[in-house]
């Protein structure tokens, strides 16, 4: 039996979704700020669904192959 990995949780600490995507946290929180990443708070905390952050990545992906057509 496997041990879970952050990467197998739901919901993703703005450092750890930073980490899978290759951002810094910084880039990240202007995201959230700018209203681009959709997150879940918690209290003080900010949680990002890995969901959410892989549908994002796919929309960048998509605007990036777009605008090179």
């Amino acid at each position: 039996m496997r041990l879970p990995s952050d990467t197998d949780r739901l919901l993703l600490r703005v450092d750890e979704a930073a980490r899978l995507c290759g951002y810094s946290r910084a880039f990240l929180y202007e995201a959230i700020n700018r209203g681009e990443i959709p997150v879940i708070r918690l209290g003080r905390t900010v949680r990002i669904p890995k969901a959410w952050l892989e549908k994002w990545v796919a929309e960048k992906v998509s605007e990036w192959e777009r605008a090179r057509l």
